[in-house]
């Protein structure tokens, strides 16, 4: 490979390909259902080692920073610092732990009572490894049942990258002696960190039959206690299941048939149209007369009452037209709806 611009970086080795749009729903999947785990471990409601292990670190650190700056005290700063030098190193790729970055915001805004920049380094710090430890286990193909043994193969060292061929390619290019996929470099080949230039390629993808890590020694896989289940999900992403399918908007339906509904008892010379029955809504207005029976008789009822009241027999104009009813002089109150 004679020019270096040749080489085709693809968008998942970079360590901001999240900021390109980079998605990978086989990845982002486990990392959802595993959400509320994390978030339990975080809170103390579910133990975990790695909190007793960054406690360890943290607790170091703060005896070497004492012990070399003995009339200096530690600041927030100085503390967050050594919170981001928690060495728990999870091999993944690059642009697979750039993903993990919406999820860690997501538990920064649920725990709400963590005000103090310190512990919101702790959460980070101890999220994100969390989180790289779900990716690490998709990548081997193991149920969340032995997160604890992946657990133990990271601290312990049992678990490295396998070198994709544009890694190897950009290592070559960099002078390194051993570009073999299990070669082992001082730094992760990195284009920027080695000051090489490449192109940036989205639609490349990486060859999926070859694995992204290897075993160094077997792993007695045992059953316990794995990181997913909860009730707590992130609100930055949604699982293929609950995402709406793009597709047709549907056609509203009429509220009724425009059918005219016939009666199966008609006979068969009668007109159509005459045992046709027409639904209306239940909320359309219809004026509706009243029968002629019903005014005579409220017409009837009136003149009874104005007869009583001015004597039997009595004769006038409005001897024959029914009584007017006086209403009170107290005004009434208007109830608008």
């Amino acid at each position: 490979m004679n020019k270096v611009g040749l080489i085709r970086w693809p968008l998942r080795l970079f360590d901001d390909a999240a900021d390109y749009d980079y998605t990978n729903d086989a990845i982002q999947e486990p990392l959802y259902n595993a959400y509320s785990s994390i978030y339990d471990i975080l809170t103390g409601h579910r133990p975990h080692e790695i909190v007793a292990l960054f406690s360890a670190h943290m607790a170091k650190e703060k005896e070497e920073f004492q012990a070399a700056n003995p009339k200096r005290s530690l600041t927030t700063n100085d503390l967050i610092s050594a919170g981001s030098c928690f060495p728990f190193h999870v091999p993944i790729l690059p642009g697979d732990a750039s993903l993990v970055v919406d999820f860690v915001a997501n538990l920064l805004q649920h725990a709400k009572n963590v005000n103090d920049e310190v512990d919101k380094c702790a959460v980070q710090c101890i999220g994100r490894a969390l989180f790289s430890l779900v990716i690490l286990r998709t990548y081997l193909g193991r149920p969340p049942e032995n997160d604890e043994d992946i657990f133990h193969a990271v601290k312990n060292g049992l678990i490295s990258r396998v070198w994709t061929s544009h890694e190897q390619a950009l290592a070559a290019c960099y002078g390194a002696e051993n570009t073999s996929p299990e070669a082992v470099f001082d730094t992760m080949p990195d284009p920027g960190l080695w000051g090489i230039k490449v192109m940036r390629d989205v639609n490349l993808q990486l060859a999926v039959d070859r694995p992204f890590v290897t075993l160094k020694q077997p792993i007695a896989w045992t059953s316990g206690p794995g990181l997913t289940g909860g009730h707590l999900k992130p609100r930055r992403y949604r699982p293929p299941s609950q995402q709406l399918k793009p597709g047709p908007r549907p056609k509203p339906c009429p509220a009724f048939s425009q059918k005219p509904a016939v009666d199966t008892n008609m006979p068969a010379d009668a007109d159509v149209t005459t045992y046709t029955s027409i639904r209306r809504p239940a909320n359309m207005m219809v004026e509706v007369e009243k029968p002629v029976a019903k005014l005579k008789s409220t017409a009837e009822h009136h003149t009874s009452q104005c007869q009583a009241a001015d004597g039997e027999g009595a004769k006038g104009p409005l001897s024959g037209m029914p009584a007017k009813v006086r209403r009170g002089e107290r005004q009434r109150k208007v109830v608008r709806f």
